[in-house]
């Protein structure tokens, strides 16, 4: 549901999505920068999508899955990055910004992620850069449902996805981890 409020003295306005998400709605998170894009983009540029990253969420959402993207930039940046997702054809989702500039932005998103939980929503999985999966543990998703995509080998308690494409492969055979419900 979209909400647009007008407000009467100057006719500023604040536009809304409202998400009315059922108790034990499984969830699947994905990182923005470095899980769902090749390259980092500061300056505003479009940064590249990391090959098959698209696929992988259309089949969870396909799944029937609620998607959830996050991500620890300022939420100042939120209508760039929701531009940048549909153009690239990411299907719709929740998105999630640091509010403003924050000294700790991933202890933000681990916050975040817990209230999420709090309220009744289930992480089915998540998947980011090396950064994140501390930030995914430490909200208490299990390791066996957190996925670590490309970089370097930092972390051996989490699922490595070398290639988007082998995964989805493996996602749509059922035979390597967190497909099933928990």
């Amino acid at each position: 549901m979209t909400l647009i409020r007008i407000f009467a003295g100057d006719h500023s306005y604040l536009d809304a999505f409202i998400a009315v998400v059922p108790n034990e709605t499984p969830i699947v998170v994905f990182s923005i920068d470095g899980s769902l894009t090749a390259s980092v983009s500061v300056t505003g540029r479009d940064p590249r999508v990391r090959p098959g990253a698209v696929d992988v969420a259309r089949f969870w959402h396909e799944q029937g899955f609620l998607l959830l993207y996050v991500t620890a930039r300022p939420d100042m940046q939120q209508r760039g990055v929701a531009a940048w997702l549909a153009q690239h054809n990411f299907p719709h989702a929740m998105l999630y910004f640091a509010p403003s500039f924050l000294m700790d932005p991933l202890k933000q998103k681990t916050c975040y992620l817990r209230q999420l939980q709090s309220e009744g929503m289930r992480i089915h999985a998540a998947y980011g850069s090396n950064k994140d999966v501390a930030v995914y543990a430490s909200a208490g998703v299990d390791t066996d449902r957190i996925a670590t995509v490309g970089g370097r080998r930092k972390h051996t308690n989490c699922v490595i996805v070398d290639s988007y494409s082998a995964h989805l492969a493996e996602l749509a055979s059922s035979t390597k981890f967190f497909f099933h419900s928990s």
